[in-house]
């Protein structure tokens, strides 16, 4: 199970990398609301290129919030990546921490 997560988790990523929102689950390319999984969302926030992925992404959430950095474990993953200022990187960098830690758990 965690494999299908871990999976989710990098193909999460990749949809971030090429494209990153706040506030919205997904954009257009004009910039319009769309749903995640729509085949014109083009930028995705880090939930939304979960549920892209999957309309099941609990997991992968479960594994997204354990990665957020310890002074925001108090925050959820929407709120913490909607925060002013936030950047893509960081993002990124969350989803690269959650990869790390589901990988560990599929770990024999």
């Amino acid at each position: 199970m965690h494999e299908r997560t871990v999976r989710l988790l990098q193909e999460s990523k990749a949809r971030v990398e090429r494209g990153w929102t706040q506030v919205v689950m997904a954009r257009d390319a004009a910039g319009g609301l769309v749903a995640a999984w729509s085949e014109h969302a083009v930028c995705w926030c880090a939930l939304g290129a979960l549920r892209a992925g999957s309309l099941d992404s609990s997991v992968a959430e479960m594994f997204l919030s354990r990665a957020l950095p310890a002074e925001a474990m108090r925050e959820n993953v929407a709120a913490w990546q909607d925060e002013p200022g936030r950047q893509k990187e960081e993002v990124v960098a969350l989803f690269d921490r959650a990869i790390e830690i589901a990988v560990a758990e599929c770990a024999p």
